[in-house]
Order: C-alpha cells, then structure tokens, then sequence
C-alpha cells in the first residue's frame, strides 16, 4: 500500500490515524538507540546463567537467544520492559518537534501516560514468525484507552518489521472479542475479524523518524516475514 504519511503528518494523523514524523536529531536518535540496546543486553544477562557474548547481534537474537540459555518469557515481563528514563534519555525522548506535534493534534499538554505500576518508557522485542506481537487491537480496548502513542524504531526498520497500522480505522467502530487465553496482557480486547494484508500499511523509516497514532486506530506489533529480530521503544501522552 503507497500512503503518503510525511509531507502532512496533521492530515494524516487526522485521516489516517497515524503519522510518520521527524522527531529525533542525530544526537537524540543516538540516546535513545544506545540506551534501548544496553538495555535489552543488560536485561538478557538478568535472565540466563550463562555469559553471553557481547559481540553476538541483537538483530540476529531469535537465533543464539536459545543456544545462551536466555529464559525469553521472563525477559519479556513488563518489570523488565517499563522504566521512568533519567534526564538524558527524557530530554532526548521529549523533543521539542515531538512535543508540539502531540499538542497539535489533540487536547494533550504533553502529560505521560504510566503503564500502570510500571513506568511511562518500554521496549517491545518481536522476533521474525514467532507470534510475539500481539494481534490487531486497539488502545482504546484496553487499559491505556485514550492515549497517543508513540512507536521509535532501534532494529528494523524497513516495512517488513515496522508498526503494522490499518489506515483509517480509527474512523470506524470495529466488531471486538476477548481471547480466551491469551499470552498477552489478560482482559484487552482484539479485533474479532479476519484482516486482508491489502489493508495494512507498515512504513519504511529513517533514523529520527517516530510513528504517532491515535488511541482508537487498529495496529499491530508482530513481525510476519522479517529476517531480523525487530527492537523497538515506545511510550504515551495522554491525549
């Protein structure tokens, strides 16, 4: 699908429901990537008794995670995957371009929405084909109703692994169903029909470059056709 996301990310966002914007300088792209990197390494060796070597690429994680011993099911827990960012990686996290967008096209004045009992920053870790994205849903269905999210690519970049976006269907009510056992976050609801890959957009991006999407359009994080394990940051302002 061609969608035009960037020459008026207001219009998009409003016909869309979702933009791509250049929100990160060099500098800031380089907080954030060096920090979500150290992060996820750091939270790996909380979760293997084995030393892994630093050398071994997080873009080639769903190959040697297994081999190292990482308890992958425990690195994924939201006590590992949520952090209220110090001031370094705020500043960079809050731009200025971001910050005047969100308040562009909502009623936010740039209030952080906190998962609650965890913290306002997290990370999503998808590997290629394992089903670790949750499936198409809405924020709006679950416990962070009414949020403006915001999606910045670390690893994967390209459509095969960004943000899986259904243009326009934040404009439309949608037959919902909840999953009677689902190994994602218990009570959200998820979109009850099936989806056409014609309708799902995912844009290639560039360092710098954020997705915004609006509390009520359909997404989803999993990763079909990647080579690549995807690494991503997100956090929410309450609109």
């Amino acid at each position: 699908m061609n969608l035009d996301v960037r020459s008026d990310p207001e219009q998009s966002y409003k016909q869309n429901g979702f933009a791509v914007i250049n929100a990160l300088n060099v500098k800031q792209q380089a907080i954030i990537s060096d920090h979500a990197k150290s992060w996820f390494r750091d939270v790996i060796s909380q979760n293997t008794d084995k030393k892994v070597d630093q050398s071994y690429a997080l873009e080639d994680y769903h190959n040697w995670y297994s081999d190292c011993g990482v308890n992958h099911s425990e690195c994924l827990r939201a006590k590992f995957r949520y952090i209220n960012p110090e001031k370094e990686l705020k500043n960079a996290l809050l731009s200025e371009e971001l910050l005047e967008f969100v308040k562009s096209v909502s009623a936010s004045k740039g209030d952080l929405w906190n998962d609650p009992g965890l913290g306002w920053y997290g990370f999503r870790l998808i590997r290629p084909g394992m089903h670790d994205g949750y499936p198409f849903s809405c924020k709006n269905w679950g416990q962070a109703a009414g949020v403006i999210s915001i999606w910045c690519p670390i690893i994967g970049f390209s459509e095969n692994e960004t943000l899986a976006l259904i243009p326009g269907s934040h404009l439309i009510d949608h037959e919902a169903y909840l999953p009677d056992n689902s190994k994602f976050t218990k009570g959200e609801l998820r979109l009850k029909r099936e989806v056409d890959q014609g309708e799902i957009f995912r844009p290639t991006m560039e360092e710098g470059e954020v997705i915004i999407y609006h509390p009520a359009v359909l997404h989803s994080e999993d990763v079909y056709k990647s080579e690549i394990t995807r690494l991503n940051t997100e956090y929410r302002f309450r609109a």
